[in-house]
Protein backbone atom coordinates (compact mmCIF):
# COMPACT_ATOMS: atom_id res chain seq x y z
CA UNK A 1 0.00 0.00 0.00
CA UNK A 2 2.99 2.22 0.68
CA UNK A 3 4.38 1.60 -2.33
CA UNK A 4 0.95 3.26 -4.43
CA UNK A 5 2.31 7.33 -4.27
CA UNK A 6 6.11 6.50 -5.42
CA UNK A 7 4.56 4.11 -8.21
CA UNK A 8 2.43 7.13 -9.19
CA UNK A 9 5.39 9.86 -8.85
CA UNK A 10 6.94 7.66 -11.04
CA UNK A 11 4.61 7.82 -14.00
CA UNK A 12 4.31 11.06 -13.75
CA UNK A 13 8.40 12.13 -13.52
CA UNK A 14 8.74 9.68 -16.70
CA UNK A 15 5.53 11.71 -18.26
CA UNK A 16 7.86 15.39 -17.42
CA UNK A 17 11.42 14.06 -18.79
CA UNK A 18 9.85 12.11 -22.10
CA UNK A 19 9.21 15.09 -24.23
CA UNK A 20 12.51 16.64 -22.94
CA UNK A 21 14.67 13.19 -23.69
CA UNK A 22 13.09 13.85 -27.33
CA UNK A 23 14.26 17.54 -27.68
CA UNK A 24 17.78 15.96 -27.31
CA UNK A 25 19.47 14.93 -31.14
CA UNK A 26 20.00 10.92 -31.80
CA UNK A 27 23.40 10.14 -32.73
CA UNK A 28 22.76 9.36 -35.89
CA UNK A 29 20.73 13.20 -36.21
CA UNK A 30 24.14 14.59 -34.85
CA UNK A 31 26.33 12.78 -37.82
CA UNK A 32 23.46 14.27 -40.09
CA UNK A 33 23.83 17.66 -38.59
CA UNK A 34 27.41 18.04 -38.56
CA UNK A 35 27.66 16.20 -42.20
CA UNK A 36 25.35 18.94 -43.61
CA UNK A 37 27.73 21.41 -41.97
CA UNK A 38 30.77 20.77 -43.32
CA UNK A 39 28.71 20.40 -46.68
CA UNK A 40 26.99 24.21 -46.46
CA UNK A 41 30.28 25.43 -45.65
CA UNK A 42 32.09 24.16 -49.02
CA UNK A 43 29.10 26.15 -50.63
CA UNK A 44 26.75 23.53 -51.83
CA UNK A 45 23.24 23.77 -51.52
CA UNK A 46 21.16 21.16 -50.19
CA UNK A 47 18.14 20.09 -51.57
CA UNK A 48 15.62 17.24 -49.89
CA UNK A 49 14.37 16.22 -52.51
CA UNK A 50 14.25 12.92 -54.97
CA UNK A 51 15.25 13.14 -58.80
CA UNK A 52 12.13 12.98 -61.35
CA UNK A 53 11.95 9.39 -62.43
CA UNK A 54 9.48 8.00 -65.16
CA UNK A 55 7.24 5.49 -63.40
CA UNK A 56 8.54 2.22 -64.47
CA UNK A 57 11.81 2.90 -63.13
CA UNK A 58 10.24 3.93 -59.76
CA UNK A 59 10.02 -0.07 -58.44
CA UNK A 60 13.59 -0.40 -59.70
CA UNK A 61 15.05 2.45 -57.92
CA UNK A 62 13.23 3.14 -54.86
CA UNK A 63 15.97 3.82 -52.75
CA UNK A 64 16.75 7.45 -54.51
CA UNK A 65 13.42 8.34 -52.68
CA UNK A 66 15.88 8.64 -49.50
CA UNK A 67 18.50 10.52 -51.67
CA UNK A 68 19.45 14.28 -51.14
CA UNK A 69 20.50 16.65 -53.67
CA UNK A 70 23.79 18.42 -53.43
CA UNK A 71 23.63 21.46 -55.88
CA UNK A 72 27.07 23.64 -56.66
CA UNK A 73 25.59 26.40 -58.81
CA UNK A 74 26.79 27.53 -62.52
CA UNK A 75 25.23 29.68 -64.87
CA UNK A 76 27.29 29.39 -67.47
CA UNK A 77 26.84 26.20 -69.10
CA UNK A 78 26.32 25.02 -72.58
CA UNK A 79 23.14 23.19 -71.26
CA UNK A 80 20.02 24.57 -71.83
CA UNK A 81 17.76 22.11 -70.26
CA UNK A 82 18.16 19.68 -67.08
CA UNK A 83 19.42 15.96 -67.80
CA UNK A 84 19.53 12.88 -64.86
CA UNK A 85 21.77 10.36 -65.51
CA UNK A 86 21.54 6.99 -62.70
CA UNK A 87 23.90 4.39 -62.04
CA UNK A 88 23.02 1.35 -62.32
CA UNK A 89 21.61 -0.66 -59.32
CA UNK A 90 23.47 -3.56 -60.98
CA UNK A 91 26.40 -2.80 -63.41
CA UNK A 92 27.31 0.39 -61.87
CA UNK A 93 26.99 1.82 -65.53
CA UNK A 94 25.62 5.03 -66.03
CA UNK A 95 22.51 6.37 -67.94
CA UNK A 96 20.01 8.75 -68.98
CA UNK A 97 16.61 8.79 -67.95
CA UNK A 98 14.68 10.13 -70.78
CA UNK A 99 15.34 9.85 -74.70
CA UNK A 100 17.33 13.09 -74.50
CA UNK A 101 20.52 13.27 -73.71
CA UNK A 102 23.46 15.51 -73.48
CA UNK A 103 24.86 16.13 -76.93
CA UNK A 104 27.46 13.32 -77.55
CA UNK A 105 30.78 15.05 -77.68
CA UNK A 106 29.27 15.90 -74.08
CA UNK A 107 28.78 12.40 -72.87
CA UNK A 108 32.15 11.42 -73.84
CA UNK A 109 33.43 13.76 -71.66
CA UNK A 110 30.92 13.53 -68.80
CA UNK A 111 31.15 9.36 -68.52
CA UNK A 112 34.88 9.63 -66.68
CA UNK A 113 34.33 11.88 -64.76
CA UNK A 114 30.71 10.23 -63.77
CA UNK A 115 32.72 6.59 -63.50
CA UNK A 116 34.84 8.16 -61.04
CA UNK A 117 32.33 8.86 -58.43
CA UNK A 118 32.17 7.29 -55.52
CA UNK A 119 29.67 4.44 -54.91
CA UNK A 120 27.13 7.17 -52.12
CA UNK A 121 26.64 9.08 -55.23
CA UNK A 122 22.95 7.43 -57.27
CA UNK A 123 22.62 9.81 -60.09
CA UNK A 124 23.86 13.47 -61.38
CA UNK A 125 21.59 16.29 -62.71
CA UNK A 126 22.90 18.79 -64.73
CA UNK A 127 21.51 21.82 -66.42
CA UNK A 128 22.01 25.52 -66.83
CA UNK A 129 21.98 26.11 -63.22
CA UNK A 130 25.05 23.85 -62.58
CA UNK A 131 25.65 19.89 -61.54
CA UNK A 132 24.03 18.28 -58.63
CA UNK A 133 24.38 14.59 -57.20
CA UNK A 134 21.76 12.80 -55.30
CA UNK A 135 23.72 10.59 -52.55
CA UNK A 136 23.08 8.68 -50.11
CA UNK A 137 24.09 10.53 -47.00
CA UNK A 138 25.78 7.99 -45.19
CA UNK A 139 29.56 9.15 -45.94
CA UNK A 140 31.69 10.79 -42.67
CA UNK A 141 31.54 14.64 -43.34
CA UNK A 142 35.47 14.64 -44.18
CA UNK A 143 34.07 13.91 -47.56
CA UNK A 144 32.51 17.95 -47.87
CA UNK A 145 35.67 18.79 -49.70
CA UNK A 146 35.67 15.86 -51.86
CA UNK A 147 32.14 16.30 -52.98
CA UNK A 148 32.99 19.84 -53.75
CA UNK A 149 35.61 18.73 -56.15
CA UNK A 150 33.30 16.40 -57.81
CA UNK A 151 30.58 19.02 -57.81
CA UNK A 152 33.69 21.43 -59.13
CA UNK A 153 34.72 19.24 -62.02
CA UNK A 154 31.26 17.73 -63.18
CA UNK A 155 30.74 21.53 -63.47
CA UNK A 156 33.83 22.52 -65.11
CA UNK A 157 32.66 19.64 -68.47
CA UNK A 158 29.41 21.76 -68.98
CA UNK A 159 31.18 25.01 -68.70
CA UNK A 160 31.03 27.42 -71.67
Amino acid sequence: MNWVPWLILVIVMGMLAYPIMMIVPTKGQKRLIALRSAVASQGIEIEVRNPKLAPELRSDYAHMERCVAYRLRCFDTVLNQNFIALRGNHSGDWFWLNKTRPPARLVEKLLPVYRDLPDYCKAVEQGPSGSAVFVREAFPPEEAKTLYALLTKLNQTIHN
